[in-house]
């Protein structure tokens, strides 16, 4: 049997992506107004062992007490790889507050790299927080399109996810969360390599579709001092591709002597079953108001 992409039906995404934007907007129109509006932005850059870059820009603006308008841009530069990657990133998306114990997030967004391959993704969060506790439920799809150079068409597939999130903050000056998130795709990606080398996927695509998981585990602890909050992070993933499993550690400072500017560090190290650790260490800057 010859080796084919699966045609995902694109009005399923279509009318999704439709829908959140409908959402988005009915929600910023009925938000009540704030009396003084806030807000934030942050710039984040990060850089690792093999000289790939990473910068984001993220701003929020809080619409009304239980309303927020938030959205954000990166890019990824490696120019260390034999696929010389340059990702691009953004996203869009509204938060409200139902109630004193639930709330809910919309989002839509995009990454890619030119037309070799490019995924859009549409993530509903929906968060109870009960005393010290808190669960979160986030359904996700994405499209994504891939470019078959040989024959200079897109061909695309879906995936769709769910991830938890439980969180615990009956300690003081402490908060705990565990999170899982699994992912089905409609192409077996494992014959991906396979695929590749037929129909023509460039090398820039196969590196990109290579990061794509089937399933992600992680642990965050963070301490809540004066004027710092300490975080330590680790999570486990598994390639969707290969099966390899992957690790990532971080330590993250975010300091708030000078509110309302704000600072951070982080570190950390990623390593695979494959791989040798790739080190990594950054800085980001915000400011409120």
């Amino acid at each position: 049997m010859p080796l084919q992409f699966s045609n995902s039906d694109v009005y399923p995404y279509s009318l999704l992506r439709l829908a959140i934007i409908t959402l988005l907007t009915l929600g910023i129109l009925i938000a009540t107004p704030s009396a003084r509006s806030s807000g934030s932005v942050q710039v984040q850059y990060l850089q690792d062992s093999s000289d790939t870059e990473d910068i984001f820009i993220d701003i929020n603006t809080d619409l009304s007490e239980k309303a927020t308008l938030f959205t954000g841009v990166g890019k990824t530069r490696s120019p260390a790889s034999a696929a010389d990657l340059d990702l691009d990133y953004w996203n869009f998306g509204f938060g409200l507050q139902l109630g004193k114990a639930f709330d809910i997030e919309l989002e839509i967004g995009n990454f890619g790299q030119d037309r070799d391959i490019n995924t859009d993704t549409i993530d509903v969060r929906l968060r109870w927080s009960l005393d010290d506790w808190a669960f979160s439920i986030k359904p996700q799809y994405d499209e994504i399109d891939v470019l078959l150079t040989g024959l200079n068409r897109i061909r695309e597939f879906d995936s769709t996810g769910i991830g938890v999130t439980l969180a615990y903050y009956g300690i003081k000056n402490w908060e705990y969360s565990l999170s899982y998130d699994t992912y089905d795709y409609s192409l077996d990606l494992r014959r991906l390599p396979v695929i590749a080398r037929i129909v023509d996927i460039s090398a820039k695509a196969l590196t990109i579709a290579s990061g794509l998981k089937d399933n992600v585990a992680s642990a965050d602890i963070t301490y809540l001092a004066a004027n710092t909050d300490i975080t330590l992070a680790y999570a486990r993933s598994k390639s969707a591709i290969d099966q390899t499993s992957s690790n990532v550690v971080s330590l993250a400072f975010d300091f708030y002597h000078f509110m309302p500017y704000r600072l951070g560090l982080e570190m950390g190290s990623v390593g695979s079953d494959i791989d040798t650790a790739n080190h990594y260490a950054g800085i980001s800057a915000g400011y409120s108001w």
